[in-house]
């Protein structure tokens, strides 16, 4: 048995399931989320998550941070969101966004097929997106970040699992 990750569940199965098991940690066991990054957690119903992250993409557009995490669990959400920001003239400040190397996006998405998809839809579109997940060879992976570290592709599309070795690279 191993896992990513060892919350109280993983640990009180391996309890119940394996004999004398070893549990090996990687890096620190105090991990903390990067103090520089605002998280914003917004439970609400699926009718109003349209109009909230439109209100919080303008209200971090309008700031200019440098960083702007949008979550999406379908390509229909996305295509969705793209629409409207384009409807309602967000893609402009987008692109000049996108020209600016401090500011980046990176969009998290469920499925490596989706995340595949999404950015394929973004490229065919004009918007410089390059994706990450799982399935792609270390070299390409090293390749994408960088591309994203320097600017040339200030969208990221990857998994939420490629999220967790992100931190190093946003």
């Amino acid at each position: 048995m191993w896992s990513a990750t060892w919350p109280k569940e993983v640990r009180n199965l391996a309890e119940d399931f394996l004999k004398d098991y070893i549990q090996l940690n990687v890096g620190s066991l105090s991990l903390a989320a990067n103090h520089n990054i605002l998280q914003i957690v917004d439970v609400c119903q699926e009718m109003e998550k349209d109009t909230k992250l439109r209100q919080l993409l303008e209200e971090i557009l309008a700031e200019r941070e440098s960083k702007i995490i949008v979550f999406a669990e379908t390509k229909r959400k996305v295509d969705e969101v793209t629409r409207r920001m384009r409807r309602e003239g967000l893609r402009q400040l987008l692109n000049e966004m996108a020209q600016e190397k401090a500011n980046k996006t990176i969009i998290f998405i469920e499925t490596k097929r989706k995340v595949e998809d999404v950015t394929r839809g973004l490229r065919s579109t004009g918007w410089p997106a390059m994706c990450i997940h799982g399935d792609k060879s270390q070299q390409e992976r090293d390749w994408v970040l960088s591309e994203f570290r320097s600017g040339r592709a200030p969208i990221l599309v990857a998994t939420d699992v490629a999220a967790r070795g992100l931190g190093k690279y946003v």
